[in-house]
Order: structure tokens, then sequence, then C-alpha cells
């Protein structure tokens, strides 16, 4: 898949201005400065400077062949992302981006969920916050402090009744 860029100086009339060709994906995507950080399914995670021509500056891919990377979200100088669930990594990994060339893991948690849909974000407050399903009846919002990243670690649960969600904004 790709990532388009558009110019959206006249909303009415988008112009798009560049693609980039991820080859993998392009599941989720955050944005810091002039870099895009895309989850890019087995590729892992994409560090693309997007202020001229778009170019892969960077890449974190991990050592699990079918870790499948969906969603990433972009805290200060860290890469917060999930490994798809469905393949069995089920890790929250913390990624430092504060070199975008070379972006490296500095921590991970195991997560734990009996049905492969979840949903979190990350708050600037030092908290991210996952939203799973637990035996097809319970939604549970679990709450990680995540202000070192290298040692995250789950402060609370909480259980409510429930099946189905879409996404989690903190």
């Amino acid at each position: 898949e790709n990532l388009n860029i558009y110019d959206l100086e006249n909303p009415s009339t988008p112009q798009l201005l560049n693609v980039f060709n991820t080859s993998g994906n392009a599941n989720d995507i955050s944005i810091q400065s002039n870099n895009a950080f895309i989850a890019d399914g087995v590729n892992g995670v994409l560090a693309v400077n997007i202020s001229d021509d778009p170019v892969l500056i960077g890449q974190y891919s991990f050592e699990i062949e079918e870790s499948v990377i969906k969603d990433v979200k972009v805290v200060n100088d860290y890469a917060y992302l999930i490994d798809d669930w469905y393949y069995g990594a089920n890790k929250f990994r913390a990624i430092d981006i504060s070199d975008p060339n070379n972006p490296l893991q500095v921590g991970d948690m195991p997560l734990i969920s009996t049905n492969y849909k979840y949903a979190f974000d990350v708050a600037p407050n030092d908290y991210a916050y996952f939203l799973t399903i637990i035996n097809n009846d319970v939604l549970r919002l679990h709450t990680v402090n995540v202000q070192d990243p290298s040692n995250m670690t789950e402060v609370a649960t909480v259980d409510f009744a429930g099946n189905d969600f879409s996404d989690l904004y903190a």
C-alpha cells in the first residue's frame, strides 16, 4: 500500500503531492515533525521523512517472522506499538525514535487477551490505555505506566460488560 501526501491548503480541492510505496500494508501512521512513522504489517515500523520527496530513513522490524504491526502511536521520542495478537507475539513495545534513522526497541511487555481485537492509545500523561475483549462478553481496560519505556508496568484493569468496540482515545 501507499502513503499518499496531499496539499490541503484548499480543502475543497486537495492536491496529491507525492506517493511513497511502503511495500507492506501501511496499516496506521503517526506524524512527528517531518517524519511519518508507519505501522507496515510484516515490515514493522517505517520512519519516512516527508519534508520534501518522501524517503525511508529508518526501519524497525522484529525477530518474530509472523509479527504484524497494525497500529503505531508516537509520543515525544517513543513510538508505541502492538504486535498483532493473532500471530502470537502479543507484546506492547516501546521504540526509541529520538534518532529516526536508527529506531531501537527499549522495552516490551506481554499482553493477554482471549480475543484478537484491541484498541490502544498513549496519552502525554505517561500512561497507555488498551481495550480488549475477554471471553467474548467482557471489555477490559488496561492502564500501563510508560513513564520509563524500558520498564513499562500495568497499574490497573477495569472490566465492563460488552463485546465490541471500534477505537479508544486517551
